[in-house]
């Protein structure tokens, strides 16, 4: 792995801190907050390294806090945790061969449709089945250490009691996060520079997710919810219209792809309250 250089650094130190106080408030949204931002300056093999370092950390605490629920969760999410392996270890392969211009545009062309999805609080038609579902969410993390908005839709759909829920949430990334850390370890992208880079964040880090605990007494859970929605929907477009502007998209378009949506959460954010879904990051 290339190390990263100070600038970088710094730069992604203030994303994270930034997005632990929001997961701190909601409990989930780190990864779905920082990749959309951190791509913007960084590619993801050395991106994605640093998170997944990050994550194994903040999901071991939270699935430990949640241990008590989980016994009431276990035999439905364990199908679920099987299958994410090979989907992690393809998303791993796809990080490791793809050329980071091809790889950054799909990845924001992916998560866009799943936080315009959530951002309207949309339920699924269907149950989708559990090893198909934990296919598609290990593919999603290998690729972007982001697995909250599919995560999400099964056990909304399933209506899941939230100590449960977190309880399920928590040991499905922690599963995640340590599979992604082996199979990226294993393929040469996470080594020395990446624990030098992410051991000085940690701190940074659990001061936002305590910032953020504190933070939600003062503010409605509701409204920051919807905030950090609106602002996921903007970098997402953003990022992406930028990237295709570099290939040759003309400008007119480009700001017409990153306006429109964002005027559409918005507009619907200011006229409706949503109801809220469950999700983690």
């Amino acid at each position: 792995m290339e190390a990263l250089h100070l600038p970088q650094w710094l730069a992604l130190a203030g994303i994270t801190l930034a997005a632990a106080v929001i997961n701190g408030a909601l409990g989930h949204g780190f990864s779905t907050l920082t990749v959309p931002v951190a791509l913007l300056w960084l590619s993801q093999r050395l991106l994605n390294p640093v998170l997944v370092l990050l994550e194994l950390v903040i999901n071991l605490w939270a699935f430990l806090t949640s241990l008590g629920d989980f016994p009431a969760v276990a035999a439905r999410v364990r199908p679920i945790a099987l299958s994410l392996l090979p989907g992690i270890l393809v998303g791993g392969l796809v990080l490791r061969f793809v050329p980071a211009g091809p790889l950054k545009i799909a990845t924001y062309a992916l998560l866009l449709p799943l936080a315009l999805w959530q951002a309207f609080g949309r339920k699924p038609a269907r149950t989708p089945h559990a090893l198909v579902y934990g296919g598609a969410t290990g593919l999603l993390y290998g690729l972007t250490t982001i697995s909250g908005p599919v995560l999400s839709l099964y056990f909304h759909h399933h209506a899941t009691p939230k100590h449960q829920y977190r309880a399920a949430i928590s040991f499905l990334r922690l599963v995640e996060s340590a599979v992604s850390a082996l199979t990226l370890l294993s393929l040469g992208l996470l080594g020395g520079e990446t624990v030098s880079a992410a051991l000085p964040l940690l701190p940074g880090v659990l001061v936002g997710l305590l910032l953020g605990q504190l933070l939600l007494r003062w503010i409605p859970e509701g409204g920051f919810r919807r905030f950090c929605a609106l602002f996921n929907v903007f970098a997402l477009s953003f990022g992406l219209a930028r990237l295709l502007q570099g290939v040759g998209l003309h400008p007119l378009a480009g700001l017409a792809l990153w306006v429109v949506p964002t005027a559409w959460v918005l507009h619907r954010t200011l006229r409706t309250e949503p109801q809220p879904v469950q999700e983690a990051a």
